[in-house]
Parts: structure tokens; sequence; C-alpha cells
């Protein structure tokens, strides 16, 4: 419901210039703001000549920068409203509390309050299949990780942390299985069978995320969506692709050969340590001095992906 770094469609450009058609203020909080000086959407889409929709589209998704929010308070704490008065309403989210899976050695939990102007819910995702062909073969093993992007440009991307996590099997049934496959990853068949995803899970997992970042995603994808549909609707982000890794120096964009190169926990087939060695991956720092997870806003921001 508000803008983000891979957010993108027609109204992107304008969302990004701080745009309302009131003093050229854009936040989550302008449709409160609009209405303690008397006004609304529809009367704003009347004098414009755009619709209500377009109107409520612009003012619930574009960030605010600070010098806005600045702007903003200096103009109405005059009137005895407190930053708190200000911002109350969509300053922060409140997400259904989860627990990180142990499976997630070593991830660190983030502490705090969820900002929209300042942060992201991403979808961190891997999974081991029943063989290659995703008309055939099925997700036999999925994780998902619940993280914090600091989505702030000025301060460099950088995810801070998770708040939530799943991991979760299915049994393949009548879907053939591939050996190949099933000896890559070592989950033994009988330790499936029987075996389903927790939709109550699932859905606390997928609550807020506005986006899903996977290593290969075109792959991924494929089994994902067809084992949870809740995650068609997302745009999917690629950490192998949406970085130039060789054009940087790196021998391959495996990311068994990336966590080598930055000395990262190394996967090992399984869906768990894969986003395990991907959440370590994003915060690495690049030979140009960015972090990964920023050089994948660039490149998805210019279309290059």
């Amino acid at each position: 419901m508000y803008d983000t770094p891979f957010f993108k469609n027609r109204l992107d450009e304008l969302l990004r210039r701080d745009w309302t058609p009131n003093r050229g203020v854009g936040s989550e909080a302008i449709l409160f703001l609009l209405a303690s000086i008397g006004t609304s959407p529809e009367e704003i889409a009347q004098d414009c000549g755009v619709t209500p929709q377009f109107v409520r589209q612009v003012c619930t998704q574009v960030k605010v920068s600070e010098k806005v929010r600045k702007d903003i308070n200096a103009w109405l704490m005059p009137y005895g409203l407190t930053p708190d008065n200000i911002w109350g309403i969509g300053s922060s989210i409140r997400i259904p509390a989860g627990a990180i899976p142990p499976e997630f050695l070593g991830i660190p939990t983030f502490v705090g309050q969820i900002i929209p102007a300042h942060h992201e819910i991403v979808l961190l995702a891997d999974c081991e299949t029943s063989g290659t062909n995703h008309n055939q073969h099925v997700a036999v093993e999925i994780a998902l990780l619940k993280v914090i992007l600091d989505c702030r440009p000025e301060k460099g991307y950088r995810v801070l942390g998770a708040i939530d996590g799943f991991v979760g099997y299915q049994d393949p049934g009548i879907c053939p299985v591939n050996p190949i496959s099933m000896r890559t990853h070592g989950i033994p068949v009988n330790d499936l069978v029987g075996k389903h995803l927790d939709q109550e899970d699932l859905q606390r997992v997928l609550l807020g995320a506005t986006s899903v970042i996977a290593h290969n995603a075109s792959f991924d994808r494929r089994f994902m969506t067809k084992a949870i549909p809740g995650l068609l609707g997302l745009p999917w982000v690629c950490s192998m692709i949406g970085v130039p890794w060789k054009a940087l120096g790196y021998e391959a964009s495996n990311l068994k050969t990336l966590a080598k190169a930055f000395k990262l926990p190394m996967p090992g087939h399984r869906a768990p340590q894969d986003v395990v060695a991907l959440y370590h991956l994003l915060n690495q720092v690049l030979p140009t001095g960015e972090t990964v997870i920023s050089e994948m806003v660039a490149s998805y921001a210019s279309g290059s992906e």
C-alpha cells in the first residue's frame, strides 16, 4: 500500500516526486491531513479533473521524504498538533507476531516499529523440488523468511532483520519423482509422506509482504506459486540476475560461488540454508561501494533486469 523500491507501474515516476494536489506533499498521512483541513480526495479529483481512485492511489503509495515530513510538522504543529498526532495514521504498521524457525540459523530478529516511509517487508524464498519440470514436479521443501528492508536511499538499502519465517514440506503424492533431484537435496521420499503446508502459518507470513527475493527466482517462482497461490500477486526479484556479478569480477552468479567469495554461511541444497545464505548476501558490499540489495534496487528501477 506504499511505495517500495520494487514497486513499478505507470504512476511510478509521479509517486516518487512526493506529489499530491495539496502543497506538493506526499505520504500515507495525506488523507488524514486532507480531512483535517476540510477537503477530500473526491473534491480534489473534481478540481484536478482526475478520478478519486487516482488521488487515493497517489496519496497512499507515495513515500514521504524527511524534508517533506519536516515541512508538514512545521506547518501543522503551530495548530497544537504533535508529530504523533500528525503521523499517527500510517506512521507504523502492525504485523502479527511470528517466530523465526530454528532452521534459519543465526538470522537476527528485527526489533522496533515498522514504518512504511522507511521500511519494506520482503520475503526471502527458496524451495527444493521433486524434479526440474514445474508442470510435472512439485516443491517438496519450502522456506520463506520475512525480513525488514531499510528502503531509504540516503541510508543505503540493507536488510535489518527478520520478523517471521516458514519452513514446510509437501508430499509429492502421485506426481513423478526425479531421482537425481531427490539425491541433490537428500530429502527421503518416505519423510514426505502425508506432509502438507500449514495454510494458517502461510497466511500469517505472507501478510504485509510487498515482494519476494530469490536466487534464480524464475525457477523458484514456478514451483512456489503452484504450492502457495498467495505468492502470485507479489513481484519477484532475482538476486542472481539483478546484479552484474561477472562484470563486477565474480567468477559466477550461483549462490554457492558467491557465498564462498564473501565468506558467508554456505548453502547446502536445502531451502532454509539457501535462504540464510541469501539473507547475508544481500547486505554484502560490492566493489562499487554499494550493498548487493542497493545494486538490485537500482537494476530493477532502471528496468535492466
